[in-house]
Order: C-alpha cells, then sequence, then structure tokens
C-alpha cells in the first residue's frame, strides 16, 4: 500500500503546516492496529497527542465544577 498521502501530511506535520483536520487524519492512521513499519516511530507522538486532548477536553468539563481561585487553577 502507498502511504505517499500520510507522508505528506507527516513532513507538513513537522513544518507546522497541517490544518487540525490533517492532525485528526494523523491521529486516526496512528491509532490502528496495522501501522506500517516504516511509520511504527511516529505512533507513540500521535497516540500521545490525541490523549492528551482527551483529557485537556475532561479538565475543561471539570474545572468549572471545582470552587478554586484563579490562581489555584493556575497551578493545576
Amino acid at each position: 500500500m502507498d502511504y505517499k498521502y500520510i507522508n505528506q501530511l507527516l513532513n507538513r506535520y513537522w513544518e507546522g503546516e497541517t490544518s487540525l483536520e490533517e492532525e485528526s487524519i494523523l491521529q486516526a492512521f496512528f491509532s490502528q492496529e496495522d501501522v506500517p513499519a516504516s511509520l511504527r516511530k511516529y505512533k507513540s507522538l500521535f497516540i500521545f497527542e490525541q490523549k492528551t486532548k482527551k483529557a485537556t477536553k475532561r479538565k475543561e468539563k471539570v474545572m468549572p465544577k471545582i470552587d478554586l481561585t484563579d490562581e489555584e487553577k493556575q497551578n493545576i
């Protein structure tokens, strides 16, 4: 299988030129079980980013419900 598009997206990603949609495509690609050996070295990066986004969303939902001062919230 030709992974030319994924390689193009990766190149654009390293240059900081990808859109959020394109980054989502990369995350979805690297979330698959079957990632080619030549691209496996990037898998943990995109899995980490995906988990970080989920954790941030959870934090944004929970933080308004916690009664902390603004200073305390900044230290979390």
